[in-house]
This record gives C-alpha cells, structure tokens and sequence, in this order.
C-alpha cells in the first residue's frame, strides 16, 4: 500500500519449490522456505500441492517442513499448512517493533495489518509453531 507496483520478488515458482520438497521428502530431509507476504505464502502452498499429488500429503507430512516468517496467514492459509503439518518459524516481537496503530505494518499495509503474526490464531488451529528473534 505504501509502494504503488511493488510487490515483493519471488525467487522460486510453485513447480521449483514442488521439486524441492518431493527431493527432500525422498531423502527425509527437512525444508524449509523464506516466505514474507500472503503472496510469498500462496506460492509455496501451491508447491506443496504440487508435490502432494507427486508423492501423497502423508509423505510431505513427515517432513515436517518449516516455513521462515510466515507473519501474514490468513484461515484459508492456516488450513493449508494444518493439512500438510507444515512448521511455521514466527517472530513475536516484530509485532513490538513494526505493529500498533502507527507503526510499519499499518503504514505499508492498511487495514490488512491486522493479519501479520497473529500467533493465537496459529496454535488456536493447531499449526506447529517456534519462535525465534531473528537477532544476531
């Protein structure tokens, strides 16, 4: 919202990060994704689909694959990631320092600030989370 044509950069397309889990599943490696964004979220919950057709949903379940910073999910994502007990790695205290009426979410998103890391909403589903600080 507060960059008009700006929407982040995808580094990996549904069919690349498809490919990925199913070599990581096969060898029972866990992976794990970088994803900031309800866009970045949707593209790699698109890859899981992808490799779930490949190699079934209880397969990607044990896994237990993890995503990096999935701060905006919204209840169609949180089922998602229930579905394929994909761990999510959250930050509690990015909400410290960018959340609140005036701070750097509401300022780049609007009204959809109140979506980013919503942690009750996460465990209230049952969606495997940690939590980190993402501080040297």
């Amino acid at each position: 919202a507060d960059a008009p044509g700006e929407r982040g950069t995808l580094f990996l397309e549904p069919e690349q990060i498809a490919a990925h889990l199913v070599a990581c599943s096969e060898t029972n490696t866990q992976a794990g994704f970088h994803v900031i964004g309800d866009a970045a979220l949707d593209t790699v919950l698109d890859g899981f689909d992808l490799a779930a057709e490949r190699i079934g949903v209880a397969r990607l379940q044990a896994g237990r694959h993890r995503l990096e910073h999935a701060e905006m999910v919204d209840e169609a994502s949180r089922q998602r990631l229930l579905a394929y007990s994909i761990t999510v790695s959250m930050q509690p205290r990015f909400d410290e320092y960018w959340g609140a009426e005036h701070g750097m979410y509401r300022q780049r998103l609007g009204e959809r600030a109140g979506q980013m890391n919503n942690l009750a909403a996460m465990l209230s589903a049952g969606v495997p989370v940690v939590l980190g600080s993402d501080a040297p």
